[in-house]
């Protein structure tokens, strides 16, 4: 009876012990989950906090690449750097509401994590990050602006040079002035027709201001207002129109064979028609604000 109730007593440890073995794998197991949320919430709460700590008093830089280079890094950021971090939030709140509920299936205490990597603790911190994005943003907006200025429109300086050649080549007294015929024969070289002899003497009468020479300055200003068009000007770019329809108050159908096919659909699907002939006066008003 000594030998049965003992070899009885160790097969109700060994069979105890089955149990407990089971009880502590379970627990393993959760604990290795909580171990595992701690260790990955504060990975992603010290990136946060990475993140915002490069913000803070950031140098932008004195030059357009040094700006440039701030926009790039915000984008990569937006676009490249914190997506992969939201997934890993929500990812851990699934782990944390996985662990949670199986410890109240199981009848035990739930999880209560370090204060500093609670979920309510990682959003706040995602929260807090998504302002100083914000703000970072803003401030990387403004010293882009800084360097937004009217870039000098470099198109014409090749004929810029070509009205001072042609000047040159007919002021055949090398005094600085054309006479009415230098004058006419000038024009003739920049490719500037005007329509008769009258309207030639007329035109030159104006530009000399009565005088019987025309000084360079009185020729350059004049040449270039009908040769070079100047983008943020909007007389000068209502002048190129006004050459392109010879004078008339819009511009014709015909006239448009001047422009390339994009632009000639643009003009006739925004500038409005009047008197048949496209009003590019008051399209250029509206577009230029004056």
């Amino acid at each position: 009876m000594e030998y049965f109730f003992r070899f009885a007593s160790e097969g109700l440890k060994e069979a105890a012990a089955a149990q407990a073995a089971e009880w502590l794998k379970f627990l393993r197991d959760i604990f290795a989950r909580q171990n595992d949320y701690e260790r990955r919430a504060r990975l992603l709460i010290n990136w946060v906090k990475s993140s915002r700590n490069a913000w803070d008093g950031h140098q932008f830089g004195d030059t357009i690449e040094d700006a440039n280079a701030a926009f790039n890094t915000l984008r990569n950021f937006v676009t490249r750097d914190k997506p992969p971090k939201e997934g890993e939030k929500m990812d851990l709140e699934a782990l944390y509401a996985e662990i949670q509920t199986t410890l109240k299936v199981n009848g035990l205490a739930p999880y209560e994590p370090p204060a500093d990597c609670t979920p309510d603790r990682i959003q706040e911190l995602m929260d807090l990050l998504t302002q100083d994005q914000n703000e970072h943003g803003r401030k990387v907006r403004e010293n882009r602006f800084r360097f937004i200025e009217k870039k000098q429109d470099q198109s014409g300086e090749a004929l810029i040079k070509q009205i001072r050649a042609s000047f040159d080549s007919f002021d055949a007294s090398k005094n600085g002035k054309l006479s009415p015929v230098e004058f006419e024969a000038a024009c003739m070289q920049m490719g500037v027709g005007l329509k008769d002899q009258a309207a030639k003497d007329a035109l030159f009468q104006k530009l000399s201001q009565g005088n019987t020479e025309i000084n360079f300055d009185q020729y350059f200003v004049w040449m270039k207002s009908r040769m070079v068009v100047s983008l943020d000007d909007p007389d000068s770019v209502r002048g190129a129109f006004s050459t392109m329809a010879d004078g008339k108050k819009g511009l014709s159908d015909a006239d448009l064979h001047l422009l390339s096919a994009d632009d000639q659909e643009f003009v006739r699907n925004n500038f409005k028609k009047v008197d048949g002939l496209y009003d590019h006066c008051g399209f250029v008003t509206q577009a230029m604000g004056r």
